[in-house]
């Protein structure tokens, strides 16, 4: 099943007054394939509760042995009255009586606006509720991420990429010998172009060990870049068999570098995000202090494993793993669970040089040399991720903490955040990453569950 969006020609527009909650000034906009026959295109709707943004970075599918962990995506809860009226006149209609007329893979598009910025969320019927007592429907709806749709106004593809291909020596050559070179995209453009079109005025926070170079910054002379070596036709439909979209093919090569280098990623309350688990840098951080916790809970279990075995590709011939003499790392032979999470690269991904002399990418066909640090910083990362105590190896599950934090601004999606002084010894003065973060719009609050890192 591939999901379908409303068109231009067949939709309905639902749009909420601009309110003022303690987080901010709020509108959400609802778009709708029209298959119920309404007599009109644009309706207003009354907001009955704007729920709740929540965020679960980390979650894990299996509680016992663990063998999958995935790229999970932010959702946003809230309940509309049933009843909508048109914008232009005094004709009302029923919202779930039009939502219950659209089929398993129609799309309805949320447009969340806080402050001035925009997210987008996508929904089907199946994420739908009616309740008769209240007269309202609630709504469960996506990051778009889930779906592999970009918004209606979107501009992706070619057209998007204009002047942002970087020119790559493919290793071909013609039927008289000259060598051929292909346009492609470096991650980087992908993944920022991919946020961006996913929200309005949007602000980008882009932070990468192994992705760092775009077309507007190239990297040195001679320097190993991980790039996708194929042709940028790969981003246009016609070029498959199968025709998914581009905008398909480009969410699940986002999905593949953001798991190669164990980055969160997402579009929140007008930021979009993708920064590794790992990176403190110090404009991602948020100092708290005793009086930006309403609550705080703390958790020093950590996971009995036995075996940890992971293997991260990034080319080929490149990869980072705990995997020795094809045995997997022991933790503690007498532990509970085994770990055994396996990511081949991303698709087309190879080593390349750029030579400044024709302004052109060379296949390397090397093994990629990792910036100083990343394997570790990988391996780690993903450790702390399963809470995994392993002196032999200097990794330390540390603290779980939980509970909430005073007002959406405190912390924002993407950041860490770090305990100053005179809360508790077990969090003062050290750095927490969160794993589940819940931003509650109208009490102006944040729930919180974060590992030390």
């Amino acid at each position: 099943m591939s999901y379908v969006l409303p068109t231009n020609l067949n939709k309905v527009t639902i749009t909420s007054p601009l309110d003022t909650i303690a987080s901010g000034d709020v509108s959400i906009s609802i778009i709708v394939k029209n298959s119920a026959s309404f007599s009109g295109s644009n309706y207003l709707m009354d907001i009955k509760g704007i729920g709740s943004i929540e965020i679960d970075f980390n979650y894990i599918e299996d509680i016992g042995n663990i063998n999958d962990f995935k790229v999970n995506v932010p959702r946003m809860d809230m309940e509309i009255l049933d009843s909508i009226k048109l914008s232009s006149g005094s004709t009302r209609e029923s919202l779930i009586n039009l939502i219950s007329k659209l089929s398993g893979d129609d799309i309805i598009i949320i447009k969340v606006t806080l402050n001035l910025k925009s997210d987008y969320y996508y929904a089907t019927r199946d994420n739908c509720e009616f309740s008769f007592s209240k007269r309202s429907v609630s709504l469960s709806a996506f990051h778009p991420i889930k779906f592999g749709l970009p918004p209606l106004d979107a501009v992706w593809g070619s057209t998007y990429f204009s002047g942002k291909y970087v020119s790559l020596d493919n290793s071909y050559f013609d039927a008289n010998l000259n060598p051929i070179y292909v346009d492609t995209v470096l991650p980087r453009d992908l993944i920022e172009g991919y946020l961006t079109q996913l929200g309005s005025n949007v602000d980008v926070q882009y932070h990468s060990t192994i992705y760092p170079y775009s077309y507007s910054d190239l990297p040195p002379d001679n320097t190993p870049t991980l790039m996708p070596c194929d042709y940028s036709a790969n981003y246009d439909p016609s070029s498959f068999d199968s025709a998914p979209t581009d905008f398909e093919v480009a969410t699940e090569r986002v999905k593949e570098y953001a798991l190669s280098e164990c980055a969160i990623i997402g579009n929140v309350m007008g930021y979009a995000f993708y920064v590794p688990r790992f990176d403190k840098s110090a404009n991602n951080e948020s100092v708290l202090t005793s009086d930006d916790f309403e609550s705080l809970d703390l958790d020093i279990k950590f996971k009995n494993v036995r075996y940890y075995d992971f293997l991260s590709e990034h080319t080929d011939l490149s990869n980072v793993t705990t995997n020795t003499a094809g045995s997997p790392e022991i933790i503690n032979f007498l532990g509970d669970v085994d770990i055994n999470v396996y990511y081949p690269k991303p698709t087309f991904q190879e080593s390349s040089d750029y030579d400044q002399g024709v302004d052109r990418f060379v296949r390397a066909g090397s093994i990629y040399s990792y910036p100083a640090g990343f394997p570790d910083n990988l391996e780690i990362a993903f450790k702390k991720i399963f809470r995994i105590s392993d002196s032999s190896n200097n990794v330390d599950a540390g603290s779980y903490i939980s509970g909430t934090i005073l007002g959406i601004d405190k912390l924002k999606p993407y950041e860490y955040f770090s305990v100053g002084s005179g809360v508790h010894p077990l969090v003062d003065n050290k750095d927490f990453r969160p794993s589940y973060l819940k931003y509650n719009l109208i009490n102006d609050t944040i729930e919180f569950e974060a590992y030390e890192f």
